[in-house]
């Protein structure tokens, strides 16, 4: 169903996250906080769950790789 060879994959819909880390087709996955997902507490704010997709970037690439990524 999905491609391989995802380094990070962004949902909002956990069980999408799910089967993409469960069939180890992505490195690390991102959850985008929203009032339909929190009952999910192994997903920790500043941690893999994020307000937004530019959130998640700059955690991602600054802190993980090292990279500075600057939002125009």
């Amino acid at each position: 169903r999905y491609p391989e060879g995802f380094e990070i994959m962004v949902d909002d819909y956990p069980p999408n996250l799910d089967k993409m880390k469960a069939a180890r087709l992505v490195d690390e996955v991102y959850l985008i906080d929203k009032p339909w997902n929190q009952d999910r507490p192994e997903f920790v704010m500043g941690r893999n769950r994020f307000l937004s997709l530019v959130d998640v970037l700059r955690h991602h690439f600054q802190l993980e790789k090292g990279h500075d990524f600057a939002v125009a």
